[in-house]
């Protein structure tokens, strides 16, 4: 640290938190999937905003919470560029089909339009 620096000032605080994080912070340019900035996380959040007052009409805690899970699934599907109503309807008609537990990870929004992108892009066996 630089020996003028107050250790109890804002600028002596922030500067030792730049350095102590510095690996952290370099990551953005050497990991594609880091924004360097968190912009897109503030305008999802703004989206939710409006939501709290729903949670006050959830009918109770419980059912808040499943609100919010529920919230969050359909952000993601629409921050994956997947139609919430075409992903749940493949989602639960899995789960009602046996969908092992093991592989659950596989029906979040994510992976689902991953599989589904591929499985769009195979060559149809069909012969002509």
């Amino acid at each position: 640290m630089h020996p003028h620096l107050v250790p109890k000032s804002p600028l002596y605080k922030a500067t030792y938190y730049a350095i102590h994080r510095e690996q952290a912070f370099r990551r953005c340019f050497t990991d594609g999937r880091f924004e360097i900035d968190n912009g897109e996380v503030e305008r999802q959040l703004r989206k939710v905003a409006p939501g709290r007052k729903n949670f006050l009409f959830a009918g109770s805690d419980k059912g808040a919470e499943r609100l919010a899970v529920a919230f969050t699934v359909f952000r993601s599907c629409s921050m994956h560029a997947v139609n919430p109503l075409t992903w749940a309807t493949d989602v639960l008609t899995k789960l009602q089909d046996g969908w092992p537990r093991s592989r659950l990870d596989e029906l979040l929004p994510d992976a689902w339009a991953r599989a589904h992108a591929a499985a769009s892009e195979a060559p149809s066996s069909s012969a002509p």
